[in-house]
């Protein structure tokens, strides 16, 4: 993938780093899941060890911390490697979902 792929269009601020919660750090990864409305899933949960936020960087060079709002999103550190977590209609969710994805049609979750 080259800079341009991801930079063309209407929406050059995708995010490209994620700080990952410390139970979920394996493969260099990050990944959520949409398999229709009511399982919306975190593979990875994002970090919320800055005050209940996470660190996040964008295509257009910013970086922000953001205060994570769904209690599923902010699971304490247990020191075992952490399972997905279903986050049916998660703001944090959809907020992850608005800034990993590239707009080529309809949204998926127009129905929320």
């Amino acid at each position: 993938m080259k800079r341009r792929d991801i930079t063309s269009g209407p929406r050059p601020e995708l995010c490209v780093f994620l700080d990952i919660h410390e139970d979920y750090i394996d493969d260099c990864q990050y990944a959520i899941s949409w398999g229709g409305f009511g399982y919306e899933s975190f593979f990875n949960l994002p970090a919320s060890r800055h005050g209940g936020s996470g660190v996040l960087s964008f295509t257009d060079g910013r970086a922000e911390i953001h205060r994570w709002k769904d209690a599923r999103t902010l699971q304490p550190v247990k020191g075992i490697h952490g399972v997905p977590v279903n986050e049916p209609g998660s703001p944090d969710w959809r907020y992850i979902y608005q800034l990993t994805t590239k707009d080529l049609g309809p949204d998926p979750t127009h129905n929320w």
